[in-house]
């Protein structure tokens, strides 16, 4: 009874430091609490962090293919239609298929256009912010590991 108890409080503690020390855990934490910084400053124009990200990528690579874009920002094809479909209902973007290929085209609409530039400003307020509370040295490392992780282009040229 004594060394089941002993076995049962030496696998709680491996679990929590399990996760204590966890990449995905800490990542995961991290990008929620980041992510309602962002969402609480874009709040005003009625757009969530994601949205905003969405809208950037549609605007500054147009047209976008449906999955180019899912490979560029990582995310899976069921979670991308589900965030574009709120917006094509808010008329923020447009998806069509061409006729010559199966693949959704997604584009910018003039509200989206409209909405971004509404968004802009109060994103660059939050960024700044969590710039400073990071400290720029420390955020330029951490972008640089996060694109290296994550693959992708910087978009820096853009």
């Amino acid at each position: 009874m004594v060394r089941m108890h002993v076995m049962l409080r030496s696998m709680k503690e491996e679990a929590l430091t399990s996760v204590h020390h966890c990449a995905c855990w800490r990542l995961k934490a991290a990008a929620r609490k980041i992510t309602r910084q962002y969402d609480e400053a874009l709040k005003p124009v009625g757009l969530k962090a994601t949205q905003f990200s969405l809208l950037s990528m549609i605007m500054g690579i147009e047209p976008n293919s449906f999955t180019r874009l899912a490979d560029e920002i990582g995310m899976d094809r069921t979670a991308l239609n589900r965030a574009l479909n709120i917006m094509v209902k808010h008329d923020w973007v447009r998806i069509s298929s061409s006729s010559d290929t199966l693949e959704k085209k997604i584009r910018i609409t003039e509200n989206g256009k409209s909405k971004l530039d509404e968004a802009i400003p109060l994103w660059r307020k939050a960024q700044k912010q969590f710039i400073e509370s990071t400290g720029p040295e420390s955020w330029e490392a951490s972008r640089d590991w996060l694109i290296n992780v994550a693959g992708g282009n910087t978009y820096d040229s853009v």
